[in-house]
């Protein structure tokens, strides 16, 4: 669909940018391709997931329950490098993880307290059609959900919406109330 002269024109349009800036900028690097390729036809099925596709439903469900823990922070971290490698995007560490994650907190929980808290959830969710894709991050939210020791309604909620959009049953986890 796409041609080989299309895409090396679109990364040279932005190969100084990456070079000088670094990895925080190959996500936007990565971004505008994305977007350059959706402004010529392209669906998201041809586009590759950037790291806040992959990052977002991962910190939606820690901060889900307005109780961020370090245990989930860590889940977080351990579950996005896992994602991160099966994608294929370059590694990050712990640190640029904790990094993304601090970044990002404070508007997604903005975002989550408000009215459009389904919105933010379906967004975040309907962006994976890859059946590996769904599962891995499915399992993810998962783990990190019950790595505190704890299963919470609002996690549980966001379990079952992905359960249900993707097609998966919820898991008989029990819920703690209070």
């Amino acid at each position: 669909m796409f041609t080989l002269g299309w895409l090396f024109a679109s990364l040279l349009k932005n190969v100084s940018w990456v070079c000088s800036s670094g990895k925080q900028q190959l996500h936007l690097y990565r971004s505008a391709i994305c977007a350059n390729m959706k402004s010529v036809g392209a669906t998201e099925d041809d586009i590759l997931f950037t790291y806040d596709d992959i990052l977002m439903p991962l910190a939606v469900t820690v901060i889900i329950d307005t109780k961020v823990r370090d245990t989930e922070i860590a889940e977080f971290c351990r579950q996005a490098q896992g994602l991160i490698e099966l994608i294929d995007l370059d590694p990050m560490s712990i640190a640029e993880l904790q990094q993304w994650f601090a970044a990002h907190r404070d508007e997604i929980a903005e975002k989550l307290s408000g009215p459009r808290r389904n919105t933010l959830v379906l967004r975040t969710l309907s962006k994976f059609k890859d059946d590996v894709v769904m599962e891995n991050i499915y399992e993810a939210m998962v783990q990190i959900s019950v790595c505190d020791q704890e299963y919470r309604q609002e996690e549980s909620d966001l379990v079952k919406s992905a359960a249900v959009l993707w097609g998966y049953e919820r898991p008989p986890i029990k819920i703690i109330r209070g």
